[in-house]
């Protein structure tokens, strides 16, 4: 969806949408958005400035880091946004610091804002970095590979690592001195 910034400068745009997952470009190894994003948004324009305030919702279907289990989560994700035209990037000669305060901001070109990109780039930074299908995730086991939040096993422990002999030898010798 995209938004002519020449019809801002008369009133703002109001969305209220229900964007289908195979129109936005969200491609994740571990993530997958099958429902819709439902967006409501306001987008204004204050002299150079756009502002893209609103919120989506929708749900993520993760595999579970541990026990490999495929689950959905739903995401309820509000945002705030400023928006800037690249040619006042272009128009400064000198390096530009970046403080704290500037990091939320965003460049387009000037002529349009596309809200599908705003959109995945804000189900991005949601994303979990390991997710799990519950906190409490015993995952799988080692050796067997059996789901340990179904039941236990009756596997040991992993044996040793053969590269590793050379020290145990010489742990069980200091013990002895």
């Amino acid at each position: 969806m995209k938004i002519q910034v020449v019809t801002l400068e008369r009133e703002p745009v109001y969305v209220d949408s229900s964007i289908p997952a195979a129109e936005l470009s969200f491609e994740q190894v571990d993530a997958l958005l099958k429902d819709a994003v439902d967006v409501t948004a306001t987008v204004s324009k204050q002299d150079d400035q756009v502002r893209v305030a609103g919120q989506l919702k929708t749900s993520i279907t993760f595999v579970c880091n541990r026990c490999l289990k495929e689950f959905r989560q739903p995401l309820n994700r509000a945002f705030d946004l400023t928006y800037l035209p690249v040619a006042l990037l272009r128009r400064q000669e000198d390096e530009v610091e970046v403080s704290y305060q500037n990091l939320d901001i965003g460049f387009f070109d000037g002529v349009e804002l596309d809200l599908n990109v705003l959109l995945v780039e804000q189900i991005m930074l949601s994303l979990p970095m390991k997710p799990v299908c519950q906190a409490g995730c015993k995952g799988l086991c080692p050796v067997c590979g059996i789901d340990l939040n179904a039941r236990a096993c009756e596997c040991r422990s992993l044996p040793g690592d053969p590269r590793r002999a050379p020290l145990a030898a010489l742990r069980e010798k200091l013990k002895k001195h």
